[in-house]
């Protein structure tokens, strides 16, 4: 329990080297880091994607960031049902998880997600693009949207979506 206190106080330290606040949370037995609020959350999503920065630069060999990753999967479904999409797909997309994002979505928060998801490729790379065309696509097909994901099928220019988008419609 010292720890998780630990981890709070360490948002009000202002060295953002020490990390202070990710460091304690994962020495915290205790399972929720979303009791401490909203801010607590941000502050504990914006050190975890700093520390995978940091692990990513430190070494060209591959970092097990697992510690990280099943940290911010408890923090996604808190921020999502907190009008904090963006955040939610910041972080997942620091960490190079963003299809992990369909996971999470529900019938409430899935809207607001893509939307944003879609507005955010025109700035990405060629590379991270698709992969953020692909979880919207995703999304938009849990939800029956078919259209929308032929769009994006296209826009991946995909030939086996773009029959897959076509086959799944019921209406002739």
């Amino acid at each position: 329990m010292f720890a998780d206190v630990l981890s709070v106080l360490g948002m009000t330290y202002s060295d953002d080297e020490t990390l202070d606040s990710l460091k304690y949370r994962l020495l915290s037995p205790i399972p929720s880091p979303t009791d401490w609020g909203h801010e607590y959350v941000r502050h504990l999503a914006s050190e975890i994607g700093i520390a995978f920065n940091k692990r990513q630069e430190e070494d060209s060999e591959e970092k097990d960031n697992d510690d990280l990753l099943n940290l911010a999967k408890q923090l996604i479904p808190f921020l999502l049902s907190h009008n904090a999409e963006p955040d939610a797909v910041d972080l997942l997309s620091e960490l190079d998880s963003i299809m992990l994002l369909p996971d999470y979505v529900d019938e409430n928060t899935w809207e607001r997600v893509v939307a944003y998801v879609v507005a955010c490729v025109p700035f990405l790379t060629q590379d991270e693009d698709r992969d953020y065309l692909l979880c919207a696509r995703t999304i938009y097909k849990k939800y029956g949207k078919l259209v929308e994901a032929l769009t994006l099928s296209i826009r991946l220019d995909d030939m086996e979506f773009i029959q897959e988008d076509f086959a799944a419609a019921k209406d002739e």
